[in-house]
């Protein structure tokens, strides 16, 4: 039972250079659009006999921590646990030949793999896709792109 298999070696790569970083891709574009909202939220909030309502307080202190406790932390630990998921199964790869081949097929994602019964051989089918990147995600305090000035002859 405590044998390492294809799959699970396969399988713990893709969910850390792929499944977890697809997550946190999520949680990325999800901090992005929580900040945005801080642009028009003192005209949202902004009564008609002048000050701010009484839910802008509320409203930022809740943004603030979904935006940052829960988007942005959420985004750097799916980051780090997919990163050492990806550590540990080059260090099964680093133990025998099956492993690191099936760690370098696992890495090219030409997967899942099997390995044919009669030929040995490790087989697939392009199936996942690792995202091309995972986007900085700003926390509550940071600057907004949109506010700040453009470069000279940008519109």
């Amino acid at each position: 039972m405590n044998d390492v298999h294809i799959d699970d070696l396969t399988e713990l790569y893709r969910v850390g250079a792929v499944n977890l970083p697809q997550t946190a891709v999520q949680y990325s574009e999800t901090a992005q659009h929580l900040h945005k909202t801080a642009l028009s939220e003192t005209a949202a909030f902004t009564r008609s006999i002048g000050g701010l309502g009484p839910l802008y307080a509320a409203w930022t202190e809740l943004r603030d921590l979904v935006q940052g406790t829960i988007a942005v932390q959420s985004r750097e630990n799916l980051l780090a646990a997919g990163t050492a998921l990806t550590q540990i199964a080059e260090s099964f790869a680093d133990t025998d030949e099956l492993n690191a081949q099936l760690v370098e097929y696992a890495a090219e994602l030409d997967s899942p793999l099997s390995t044919d019964p009669e030929t040995g051989e490790i087989t697939g089918t392009p199936e996942y896709e690792r995202p091309p990147y995972v986007p900085d995600a700003p926390g509550p305090d940071d600057p907004h792109p949109e506010t700040e000035p453009l470069p000279d002859g940008m519109i």
